[in-house]
C-alpha cells in the first residue's frame, strides 16, 4: 500500500487519541510485511500531534538532480542513435554528467545494454534492423544475399561456383 495511506491512518491515530505504539501495532496488522517501519511510524505520529496537518515530506535542501531528466535522457538516445559505438567515456564529455548517471539512463531508462561494442535495445525488433540505415546493416544484408545466392546456386547446380 502507498506511503500517503498509511500516514493518513497514523494521523487519524492519532487524532483518535491512540499512542504510537498502538498505531504500529495496527498498522503491522492491516499492512503486514508493506507497513511502514517503526521509526519511520514514530516520526509521523509525532510530527501529526504536533500539528504538522499535510501528508507530504519536507522540502529538502541540496541541488535537485539534474542528471536523470527528460532531455538528458532523450540526448543520450539521440547520441546513441547516431553512433551505437560510443563509449560511456565519451557520452560523459558530450552530455557532461557522471559515468554512473551515463550508465543508469542506458540500462533503466533506455533498457539498452553494450553487445560487441555497440549500444543496443535488449528487445531487438524488426523495426530496429528495417530502421538501421549503418553501414554494418548493408554489409550484413549484402553478405546475406551473397550467401543466398551461394546456397541457390549449389542446389541448382550442385555445386558452387562463387
Amino acid at each position: 500500500m502507498s506511503q500517503f495511506e498509511q500516514r493518513a491512518n497514523i494521523k487519524f491515530m492519532c487524532r483518535l487519541g491512540k499512542s504510537a505504539s498502538e498505531t504500529l501495532s495496527a498498522l503491522q496488522q492491516v499492512y503486514g510485511d508493506t507497513a511502514l517501519q517503526k521509526s519511520a511510524v514514530y516520526d509521523w505520529f509525532s510530527r501529526f500531534k504536533n500539528g504538522q496537518e499535510t501528508l507530504e515530506d519536507d522540502q529538502r535542501s541540496g541541488r535537485p538532480s539534474t542528471s536523470r531528466t527528460a532531455e538528458m535522457i532523450e540526448k543520450v538516445r539521440q547520441l546513441i542513435q547516431c553512433d551505437r559505438r560510443m563509449t560511456i567515456v565519451e557520452l560523459e564529455q558530450e552530455v557532461g554528467i557522471s559515468h554512473g548517471s551515463i550508465h543508469a539512463i542506458l540500462s533503466d531508462d533506455l533498457k539498452m545494454r553494450r553487445v560487441s561494442a555497440k549500444f543496443v535495445p535488449r528487445q531487438l525488433t524488426t523495426d530496429h534492423l528495417l530502421c538501421s540505415n549503418s553501414s554494418p546493416r548493408k554489409a550484413f544484408l549484402s553478405s546475406l544475399n551473397h550467401l543466398t545466392l551461394r546456397i541457390s546456386l549449389r542446389v541448382t547446380f550442385g555445386c558452387s561456383l562463387l
